[in-house]
């Protein structure tokens, strides 16, 4: 009923106000190009932003934030924190997610990093949908490339999706699936 989804609402809107420290004092980007805010992020931070929009594309691997986190050849040291995402993201290619569309990786971890990719306290409130493979809410897909992923290398915490994701093919609220092979602790969920 219509009480219910008012309490929901200003539930979810406490819990973000909480985790995310939203007093309308975050900067606000409304993504008008059609694609990720950033092609593909190799190294820095990126936090505290709130983005609103919409993407429609016939493109692979789409994200509101970053269409990718590194690549096959170059060393990463990313750290995604504190991002709200408003941006729905709707695509004919095949993979894609609220706010990365894929995290691919070569190799081990950097000497010395606990991880070499962190998304942390992160939130996708908007629709995806992908027509095949990989959609997800905060990443599409886990890819190692042409290697293995070996060590600690990607850490989601604290992340939530409220937002509807659809896919022809594999799907989830956090990330969509995974591509290459993985040891045990190559990836980390937790809240």
């Amino acid at each position: 009923d219509d009480k219910e989804k008012k309490i929901h609402e200003q539930e979810r809107k406490e819990k973000l106000k909480e985790k995310l420290g939203v007093e309308g004092k975050k900067p606000t980007i409304t993504n008008k190009i059609g694609s990720g805010l950033i092609t593909t992020l190799y190294t820095g931070t990126v936090k505290d932003l709130i983005i609103n929009g919409e993407i429609t594309s016939a493109t692979d691997y789409q994200g509101a934030l970053a269409n990718a986190i590194g690549n096959n050849s170059n060393a990463i040291d990313v750290t995604v924190s504190g991002i709200e995402n408003n941006c729905s993201v709707s695509l004919d290619g095949k993979t894609g997610a609220g706010l990365i569309g894929r995290v691919i990786y070569k190799g081990s971890r950097s000497a010395g990093a606990e991880y070499n990719i962190k998304v942390i306290d992160c939130v996708n409130n908007a629709a995806m949908s992908a027509s095949s493979n990989y959609a997800g809410g905060i990443i599409g897909c886990l890819n190692g490339g042409n290697y293995a992923l070996d060590g600690d290398i990607v850490k989601i915490q604290n992340c939530d999706n409220y937002g509807i994701i659809s896919s022809n093919g594999y799907l989830g609220g956090i990330v969509g699936g995974g591509n290459k092979t993985y040891t045990t602790s190559s990836v980390v969920i937790e809240n």
